[in-house]
């Protein structure tokens, strides 16, 4: 994966993000954590990509008459949120396993998922709180 792979919405959509550059990453292999931190990382770019695709190709809501589109929306914006606190989480706290560290992730681990019902994400999820919770019991 290249780290400065970018998530870029065209201008002029809603409430589309500014370039969003994913920062270098330590090597996943040191740690099953990390490399379970990064599965999530590299899901939520995935996701983030889909629903920016599904959102450019969306067609044109009738007025008031569209209610599939605010929802599509706000987990394009939940994605990236959740994508861009998860670089600066990695940015903020360089030392893995670091106190720091550990508590940048469970903020993200506690804030809502990018789609409630998406069972990918939901067990990646699990699996990084199982894994942080042996660990200074944090998660």
């Amino acid at each position: 994966m290249n780290p400065s792979r970018s998530v870029f919405e065209p201008p002029g959509e809603p409430e589309a993000p500014t370039n969003v550059t994913a920062p270098a990453r330590a090597d996943p292999s040191v740690d099953p954590v990390l490399e379970c931190w990064f599965e999530l990382e590299r899901y939520l770019e995935q996701r983030a990509r889909e629903l920016n695709a599904e959102v450019r190709g969306y067609p044109r809501p009738i007025a008031r008459c569209d209610d599939q589109l605010p929802k599509l929306l706000e987990q394009r914006a939940r994605a990236n949120e959740q994508l861009q606190r998860a670089w600066a989480a990695d940015a903020a706290a360089p030392s893995p396993l670091s106190g720091p560290w550990l508590e940048a992730r469970r903020q993200i681990l506690a804030s809502p998922m990018v789609i409630e019902d998406d069972q990918t994400e939901t067990a990646i999820r699990a699996r990084l709180r199982e894994m942080l919770s042996g660990l200074h019991g944090l998660a």
